[in-house]
């Protein structure tokens, strides 16, 4: 057999070593000329510069080394891509806007994961400057582009186990005994995930106290902006069609902040279960398709006044509102000297780092808990809330107990109810069947009966136990 070697000619050995002084996706041939592999090319960048497209991010996300950071378009996508692709072609002498195209486009394509990988992924990890925090083990570890981790905080976790004792004093200033609670919700904001707790928080108090104070000088320092939205509860419940546009912006988010509620009714509040439950609901962005949109954001809102929400038991269920007890700071010198002094701006900027540390370890307790802290005053102040809408009002204002047997009949409480929506201005009259329901919920039953107060003795349906009280 002939020896192989004797068969490599000179110009077989000037291709071989042309080639291995090129990149793996240059080929060269005997005659020098350079052509390209543009698939090869293509999985190069991808190695070293990862992107990610799914159905719901279409336009694309890339790891920036500790986190996964949405693009806010196909443009910018585009545009990364072209420019690492032409600086690699130029560097080799294969710049072509042929070239460019080809790379560019495979690797559009190849991106593509057909699972929205980021939906609750690991949501227990949370991306900071110094690592990736493990809620469920107390560690940091590594950064890694295989945790999916959407969005992250690019300040240092200081694990350290100090006291954030400047922060924790004004939480308490403000909220009084529900200040565990509330350093238990911010905890809550880094989990990437609504489960296992689906609440949402209504901050209340009297204008003027400084209910600002804590999402400026903590909150919003903590959750950055770029992993905030800032959508009301009118834009997260309206059926218009814009609807799914204000939806998409809670894509990635961490919370969602809206410190300033209209005193307006709330007429279909169901949006917010599905917000808050684990749900997919349908999102899409301008110029996009239609997604499943599974939201992790966690929902913070304030008000001086809470806003009539239509009484619904499953969205009431979620809800909790948090009274302020801090005094008013607003236009009163006094109490802005005193702040100052024993919240110094400084000192809390120092310890927001010790503080996220602090609330992630206090969310953790309440897992293993299986509860937040919720306080009695909470949960009162939540369920005056739950019974200041149009219907409980009109109970309140235009109905009084029926001492005997039987009760009003539907009919001419139907009627009342009808005629007291149009004198107040009110809208969104609920049907009968809403009325049923509504009523059950609150004890009220619907039975046929013979006995009432308006016409004695006639079997008709009737709501037992209430009378009309004029």
């Amino acid at each position: 057999m002939a020896d192989l070697r004797s068969l490599i000619t000179p110009e077989d050995e000037q291709a071989v070593q042309a080639n291995s002084n090129h990149p793996i996706w240059v080929n060269v041939d005997d005659k020098g000329r350079k052509t390209l592999d543009a698939v090869k090319l293509g999985d190069e960048i991808t190695t070293d510069f990862p992107f990610l497209r799914t159905p719901s991010l279409l336009n694309g996300a890339y790891f920036n080394g500790k986190y996964w950071e949405r693009l806010v378009n196909k443009e910018e996508l585009n545009t990364r891509i072209f420019k690492l692709a032409n600086m690699k072609l130029a560097s080799e002498g294969l710049y072509t806007t042929a070239n460019s195209k080809a790379v560019t486009n495979w690797v559009i394509n190849d991106i593509f994961k057909s699972r929205d990988i980021f939906t609750n992924e690991k949501p227990w990890l949370v991306s900071f400057e110094n690592g990736t925090y493990d809620v469920k083990t107390d560690t940091l570890q590594p950064h890694n582009k295989n945790d999916y981790i959407l969005g992250g905080f690019d300040y240092p976790l200081d694990t350290s186990g100090k006291e954030p004792k400047i922060i924790n004093a004004l939480i308490k200033y403000m909220v009084g005994d529900s200040a565990q609670f509330l350093t238990e919700y911010i905890g809550y904001m880094f989990y990437r995930s609504y489960e296992p707790f689906n609440k949402f928080v209504v901050l209340q108090g009297v204008p003027g106290n400084g209910k600002s104070t804590l999402n400026n000088s903590i909150i919003k320092p903590l959750m950055h902006e770029k992993n905030t939205s800032h959508l009301s509860l009118e834009e997260l419940t309206t059926s218009e069609s814009g609807a799914r546009f204000n939806i998409a912006d809670l894509l990635g988010k961490y919370a969602n902040i809206f410190m300033d509620l209209k005193n307006v009714y709330i007429a279909s509040p169901d949006q917010l279960k599905n917000l808050t439950g684990g749900d997919a609901v349908n999102a899409r962005f301008k110029g996009g398709g239609e997604f499943a949109l599974v939201n992790f954001a966690t929902f913070l809102f304030a008000s001086n006044e809470l806003p009539p929400l239509r009484d619904d038991a499953g969205v009431f269920a979620r809800a909790l509102v948090l009274p302020t007890i801090a005094p008013v700071v607003r236009d009163n010198q006094e109490e802005q000297v005193k702040r100052e002094r024993l919240f110094p701006k400084a000192q809390i900027k120092a310890e927001l780092s010790s503080f996220a540390y602090y609330a992630l370890r206090q969310f953790a307790k309440a897992l293993d808990n299986g509860h937040l802290s919720i306080t009695e005053e909470m949960q009162e102040a939540t369920k005056k809330w739950r019974y200041s809408d149009p219907l409980s009002m009109f109970l309140s204002e235009e109905t009084q107990p029926w001492k005997y047997e039987g009760g009003i009949s539907t009919g001419r409480l139907y009627d009342e109810l009808v005629s007291w929506y149009k004198d107040n201005g009110l809208d969104h009259v609920p049907s009968k069947i809403v009325l049923n329901r509504q009523l059950a919920e609150r004890g009220i039953e619907k039975k046929k009966h013979r006995d009432g107060p308006d016409d004695n003795g006639s079997l008709k349906w009737r709501y037992m136990g209430i009378d009309l009280s004029n």
